[in-house]
């Protein structure tokens, strides 16, 4: 499904395969293995194609589409230190306490 899912995104955007595969810096023939399933992208390949064509490493191997908003999140979130994501979590907390208590 991993393949399938590359070439459902590479098409949305109207890419080739051969003008994916120039932007992330394989070979036509080693994104057509992927997208046949014969062959799983790296770590650093998959990173390429989530630059090029969007998504997540969730959403190519398992499936989960997040939502644009969802993605924005994530991508804030990796911003942060560890020490920042902490306090970050720590005030997302306390606000959806709070919001449930007055509604």
């Amino acid at each position: 499904m991993v393949g399938i899912r590359i070439m459902h995104k590479r098409k949305e955007h109207g890419f080739s395969q051969e003008k994916l595969a120039g932007m992330i810096d394989i070979s036509k023939n080693h994104l057509s293995s992927i997208e046949c399933g014969h062959n799983l992208p790296t770590v650093k390949v998959t990173q390429s194609i989530c630059n090029a064509l969007g998504g997540t490493f969730d959403y190519y191997f398992l499936g989960k589409i997040e939502s644009e908003e969802e993605c924005e999140i994530l991508e804030a979130f990796e911003k942060l230190s560890p020490e920042e994501r902490k306090n970050a979590l720590l005030l997302l907390n306390t606000y959806t306490s709070n919001v449930h208590k007055f509604k």
